[in-house]
């Protein structure tokens, strides 16, 4: 599957659009990674909260693409305990906020996506999210 149906998946048409160029002007300036090691994990780092059969899908089939390019893939679901919940939730709603903000047309991205990015000013405005967050999820993130 090429990247261009994995960004459509996960994002809907009106987002796409207004990411598109950006993207793939980002990636051709990327190397080739040669082979490396990718590991899936569908699970919610909010305890008790599912994914959706749409994201575990779209996760899926990113995957198998991965490991249909010859990298080397494996299941695993990192151990976030707790306090890894809430510096995610902060860092995935203050970076919406981010991202939109470097937006050239923030006004053309969808709705939601502008909801999700007003949801992160306060938290950019608190000071979040903090590196000691980043910290406790990427340490948890990679078991």
């Amino acid at each position: 599957m090429d990247p261009e149906t994995i960004l459509g998946r996960l994002t809907n048409n009106s987002d796409f659009e207004v990411v598109r160029e950006q993207t793939e002007a980002w990636l051709a300036q990327i190397a080739e990674p040669g082979r490396v090691r990718v590991a899936l994990s569908s699970r919610n780092p909010l305890a008790g909260w599912p994914v959706a059969a749409a994201w575990r899908n779209a996760a899926g089939d990113a995957a198998r693409a991965l490991a249909e390019a010859g990298h080397t893939l494996r299941q695993a679901d990192p151990p976030y305990g707790q306090r890894a919940g809430g510096a995610a939730i902060a860092r995935w709603l203050a970076g919406a906020e981010v991202d939109a903000r470097s937006q050239p047309e923030p006004g053309r991205l969808a709705a939601r996506t502008r909801r999700h990015a007003a949801l992160g000013r306060p938290l950019l405005r608190m000071g979040l999210p903090t590196p000691a967050g980043r910290e406790i999820w990427s340490r948890r993130a990679e078991g």
